[in-house]
């Protein structure tokens, strides 16, 4: 018994060592996978800290762009293009930080802008920070980038605030989608940077393409600049927008109107997107302030020199020549040679197989007078068969209030720009230019193409911010 004793003493002072011995190796091997742990999340919030100071940088360059292309100061710091900043003390006449815009408490923008020579370009130096509370201390990322911009003259969309936009409201209740191209031919674009090239007089630069390769170039800028925005399909109401369909995409921005005041036009609310939301590439955010859209009565009042309203002609203008006319009303066919300005003191129907025709090399533009006036246009192919290809020689300016229906199931080009009345835009073809309604619908199933070089004499020419280069600067980690 005793002997049996001495023998399993030791043997019980092994198991007890490797069992001492196995606890300090798991001990030292959770330690080790909890590090591993703690760098793995110190690795992945400094990943995103980065990308959110960057994401920060260009929504600065964003607005300041916008400042530019606008001309006005919409962040209040006294400065257009540059973005909470404030003038130098010691040096007058140069901006520094001066307080930056803020979302939430960890992120902060803020741009200064640099004129370079003419007054016309300008550096933007964009700054994005993020500021990290951890246990203890706090981190702060940055990161900053360097744009070269230079002021354009004109519009490249001719004033208009995108490619649809109500005045009153905008409705999307069909399987709509917009996007955008342009009917100036394809862009040239440096290979390297991805900037559009310009001509010797500062003018974009495109090379002429047939309408088909225009057409394919719908969604070029969207893909070239997309953190940039605005330059695509975009849509917009000074009140709210409405989506009803059970589809669609709008490949650009959506804006809805400012916070109250003003409230809505339409309803009284506070403006907002509802419905179904489509895949909105762009911001789909409030306009810091409503659209201001010129009153289209001084142009579409005709001078007295044209007399009485006629008849509407079968055939109006003559090949390279310019004509102006002023009808009583548009209910039937008509072709139009060289360039034709008409005023309409009456409604336009267009039923069935009625067309109006531009012919190649040609241009309409129809200025509709004060009034109860509309239009009506419905049928297999009739409407408008712009054989140009180009949105701005079919231009519809109205300042009538009467109801406008434009549901022809062919595909047209044109713009556009009645902003008193309610205007539905529809039908199953594909539609390109520039829209603005009182009480805008766009209805069916067609594709809305904005064209990004539509432009209209409703709109004075202003210029417009081009980016030149890009570069980062520095990032902070």
């Amino acid at each position: 018994m005793n002997t049996t004793l001495e023998f399993r003493c030791p043997r019980r002072g092994a198991v007890l060592l490797l069992a001492v011995i196995v606890l300090t190796a798991l001990a030292i091997l959770s330690t080790a996978m909890m590090r591993l742990a703690v760098s793995d999340t110190t690795v992945t919030n400094a990943s995103e800290d980065r990308q959110e100071a960057l994401n920060m940088a260009k929504a600065g360059l964003a607005m300041a762009m916008a400042e530019l292309a606008a001309g006005k100061d919409l962040d209040g710091d006294g400065y257009i293009g540059a973005i909470g900043s404030k003038d130098d003390p010691l040096h007058p006449g140069n901006l520094i930080e001066g307080t930056p815009h803020t979302w939430g408490d960890q992120h902060a923008f803020y741009v200064l802008k640099t004129p370079e020579g003419a007054s016309t370009s300008y550096t933007l130096d964009a700054y994005g920070i993020v500021n990290r509370m951890l246990v203890g201390n706090s981190t702060q990322v940055s990161r900053h980038i360097q744009v070269m911009v230079a002021m354009q003259n004109g519009n490249p969309s001719g004033g208009f605030p995108g490619g649809a936009f109500g005045k009153k409201s905008l409705t999307i209740d069909g399987n709509s989608t917009t996007d955008s191209w342009n009917s100036n031919g394809i862009p040239v674009v440096d290979p390297t940077t991805h900037v559009q090239l310009t001509n010797a007089d500062g003018s974009l630069k495109y090379t002429p393409a047939t309408y088909a390769q225009q057409a394919a170039q719908a969604n070029f800028h969207n893909m070239l600049y997309p953190w940039l925005g605005g330059t695509s399909g975009n849509v917009g109401s000074n009140g709210t927008i409405t989506i009803n369909g059970a589809s669609g995409d709008v490949w650009g921005n959506a804006n809805y109107g400012p916070a109250p005041p003003p409230y809505d036009p339409v309803t009284g609310g506070t403006p907002t997107i509802s419905g179904h939301l489509p895949v909105i590439q762009g911001a789909s955010t409030a306009l810091t302030a409503p659209v201001t859209l010129p009153d289209p009565t001084p142009l579409t009042t005709p001078p007295a020199s044209l007399g009485a309203a006629v008849a509407l002609p079968s055939t109006v203008g003559t090949a390279g020549q310019s004509t102006t006319i002023r009808v009583n009303g548009i209910s039937g066919s008509v072709t139009i040679n060289g360039n034709v300005t008409m005023y309409l003191a009456g409604s336009m129907t267009l039923h069935g197989q009625s067309l109006i025709t531009v012919t190649a090399n040609s241009s309409l533009t129809v200025l509709q007078e004060p009034g109860t006036y509309t239009v009506d246009i419905s049928g297999s192919n009739g409407g408008v068969s712009n054989l140009t290809n180009i949105p701005n020689n079919f231009q519809f300016i109205s300042a009538a209030t009467g109801s406008e229906s434009w549901l022809g199931n062919a595909d047209w080009m044109g713009t556009i720009y009645a902003p008193n009345a309610p205007v539905t835009l529809g039908g199953n073809g594909q539609i390109y230019g520039a829209f603005v309604g009182g009480a805008l619908t766009l209805h069916g199933t067609p594709s809305f193409h904005r064209d990004q070089n539509a432009s209209s004499p409703i709109f004075a020419s202003q210029p417009y911010p081009v980016l030149e280069w890009w570069t980062e600067v520095f990032a902070n980690y």
